[in-house]
């Protein structure tokens, strides 16, 4: 009973310094880019209508599914007051939709040629994984609605991450030129490796441990 307790304190402190790493990450995120959205100045052939409100606009959308998503892996929660946990779930797929939507605008209307293909494709792939898992959540397909959720949620994050990446591109990306490859590498980077990480939790260390637990065959 006693380890049980120590293993469920252990897996509760390891949920809330993630989350808090991740929110704190977010504001972060928000701080520097409501900071370019006010104070810097505009590129040559940008206005507020055609790139600023809809960096604006991004933002605000993005801001409620960062709130939402720690509540929505609480399971008493979830057990204890399903009607919020699906009044929450709308939100989140609501906002996903209209935050890949201003993402897949932005991409396409960057000026920067190698960053329109990233940042509109996993604008695209992140309304896709959050159409799919409210499908499969009205399917009562739970437990890929949770997996899902999950990809939705890393691709979500991606826009924070990129922001990271660009306070640290030095030192990560010594062995890039400055310029337009870097940025391209690093808006890549903040959509692919979300999504390896997630797929790597989700699918391949399952099916290795899955793989694992079989007997060897003999050759011979």
């Amino acid at each position: 009973m006693i380890a049980s307790a120590a293993s469920r304190w252990r897996a509760t402190a390891l949920f809330l310094f993630v989350w808090a790493a991740l929110l704190g990450a977010t504001a972060y995120y928000l701080y520097e880019s409501a900071a370019y959205v006010i104070f810097a100045e505009p590129q040559p052939g940008t206005t507020w209508l055609n790139r600023r409100m809809w960096y604006f606009a991004h933002i605000v959308t993005v801001l409620p599914i960062l709130v939402i998503a720690p509540l929505q892996f609480v399971a008493k929660l979830r057990q204890a007051r399903p009607f919020i946990h699906r009044l929450l779930g709308r939100l989140f797929l609501g906002a996903s939709i209209l935050g890949g939507m201003s993402a897949v605008y932005l991409g396409v209307t960057i000026r920067y040629e190698g960053s329109r293909l990233p940042l509109a494709l996993f604008g695209l792939v992140w309304i896709a994984f959050s159409v799919i898992a409210w499908i499969c959540a009205r399917r009562g397909d739970y437990a890929n609605h949770r997996q899902f959720v999950i990809r939705s949620l890393a691709i979500a994050f991606a826009f924070v991450w990129i922001r990271l990446l660009y306070t640290f591109h030095d030192q990560l990306f010594w062995f890039v030129s400055p310029g337009e490859v870097r940025d391209t590498t690093r808006e890549w980077l903040s959509f692919v490796a979300p999504l390896l990480i997630a797929e790597a939790w989700l699918t391949w260390w399952p099916a290795l441990q899955r793989s694992l637990r079989l007997p060897r065959r003999s050759r011979g």
